[in-house]
């Protein structure tokens, strides 16, 4: 469902939106682990399923960003965002669990979930859907992205047997 969401409304609005909403779920997290454990289940597979539209999302947004010389590299930096954010947050973490408010544990998801609405507002308000709706950059970079690219609207058929 994450490559159809972004293909029908947008990679860069799909994908604001689940960070977004996320972080708005991670926020929650302490609140619903000491109100019933299975609420909080079922708020964490919804976290999950609301993450998992990112990889789709970062390809969409890549396909309409990036000539396709240029799409893997650029996938690959963005991917690498999940492992090093990982490295970067655990320590942070852990400092949080021992020193932190709320006892301690519950801190670490008020920060990162509040660390995610800023993201959040900052990708809301420098985000643009195209190259063309882009007020800074250059039509020399519009047409070098534009003249790489292929055709995304043709429905191809896939043929699945020699």
């Amino acid at each position: 469902p994450g490559g159809w969401l972004a293909y029908k409304f947008g990679g860069t609005h799909i994908f604001g939106a689940s960070l977004g909403i996320a972080s708005l779920l991670t926020l929650l997290t302490p609140f619903l682990a000491r109100f019933n454990i299975y609420v909080l289940i079922g708020l964490r597979i919804c976290e999950g399923l609301v993450l998992g539209v990112l990889f789709p999302c970062n390809h969409a947004i890549w396909a309409i960003w990036a000539p396709p010389l240029e799409r893997s590299r650029l996938f690959t930096i963005t991917a690498a965002g999940c492992p090093v954010g990982t490295i970067i947050t655990m320590p942070i973490a852990g400092l949080l669990s021992k020193y932190g408010f709320d006892g301690g544990w519950a801190s670490v998801f008020y920060v990162s979930g509040g660390v995610g609405l800023i993201w959040y507002f900052v990708w809301c308000m420098t985000i643009h859907s195209t190259p063309d709706s882009h007020p800074t950059i250059s039509s020399h970079e519009v047409e070098h992205i534009k003249s790489h690219m292929v055709s995304l609207k043709e429905n191809r058929i896939v043929q699945f047997h020699g």
